[in-house]
């Protein structure tokens, strides 16, 4: 069953359209409610603007029996160059996704470390580098306060709430190479590629170590070097499960200052704070929108009508 539906200003175009493309999405893109969701309304009404075709000339339809699917008809008397140009929008979007890559290169720094920390160089040195680690993007987004370790032990005891800025983060798996990353920090001072790490380079051998972190996907890799994304924190991000991969927490955004109880279990507000997380990674941009969220980022593939 097909459902019609009008993403105001778009119009139906009555008995003057045609058939144009089924697009095929990663999840569904209607609500249970049976409308469609807002952000992949919003994303294709500014695509179409952007393109500079008249909202009027497209039409969009839901198929309730596929609710990932959506339907796209246009008006017969739309040219042959705006009907290319969404050809090109939709084709580009799938043709991204293949073409990121979740690949870094770690290089340790030995050369650089502390006094303290001199006893490691020489098993250090052995690792040549630079070394690949694949990440692997997960679903999973989350709040995490600013607080220090002591701020929170301290609220803990007095039972109360802690005052802090609340990030939002999309959590990646690290795969394991010579070595398994345990913690990374920023520096004080460097380049935001340039990150204090702790790592576990054999049985429970340890290690503090200045690392450089080369992203290979050139879009990842310019926004963390703008500042626009953060793949480590000021302060160690605790991991959920330490026996299993490393994970990263890749900064999209923030929620400003917030006081929350962050012990208490029963505090609402922080399972408010990860919804609006959620809210948030659907305009993190890419390369994440292409994996995580919702909008016109995660269409996988599409059927044209010819």
């Amino acid at each position: 069953m097909r459902k019609l539906l009008v993403l105001l200003p778009l119009l139906l175009l009555g008995g003057c359209s045609e058939d144009f493309a089924t697009l095929h999405f990663a999840q569904p893109v209607s609500a249970y409610y049976g409308d469609l969701k807002q952000q992949y309304g919003d994303d294709l009404y500014q695509a179409i603007l952007k393109l500079g075709i008249d909202p009027k000339d497209i039409e969009v339809e839901l198929d309730n029996d596929h609710r990932q699917d959506l339907l796209i008809s246009v008006s017969r008397s739309l040219d042959a160059g705006k009907r290319q140009a969404l050809r090109e929008l939709f084709d580009e979007i799938p043709r991204a996704r293949a073409a990121t890559s979740w690949e870094v290169d770690v290089t340790l720094e030995p050369q650089s470390l502390e006094p303290q920390y001199q006893v490691w160089r020489e098993a250090l040195e052995k690792i040549k580098g630079p070394v690949t680690l694949e990440i692997k993007l997960g679903s999973r987004i989350e709040a995490l306060s600013t607080a220090t370790l002591m701020d929170s032990i301290q609220a803990a005891e007095k039972k109360s709430e802690v005052a802090s800025i609340i990030t939002c983060h999309v959590l990646a798996e690290v795969s394991r190479g010579p070595f398994k990353l345990r913690s990374i920090v920023q520096l004080e001072e460097g380049p935001s590629e340039r990150a204090q790490v702790v790592i576990e380079y054999g049985q429970m051998r340890y290690a503090t170590v200045p690392a450089q972190f080369d992203f290979k996907d050139p879009v990842l890799k310019e926004r963390i070097g703008n500042g626009q994304i953060k793949a480590w924190q000021a302060e160690r991000t605790l991991q959920r499960n330490p026996y299993g991969p490393f994970e990263m927490a890749f900064e999209i955004g923030s929620l400003g200052k917030q006081s929350v109880n962050l012990y208490s279990g029963t505090d609402q507000r922080i399972s408010m704070l990860q919804s609006d997380c959620r809210e948030l990674a659907d305009h993190a941009g890419r390369p994440f929108s292409l994996f995580i969220g919702q909008g016109l980022d995660r269409l996988e593939s599409v059927t044209y009508a010819d």
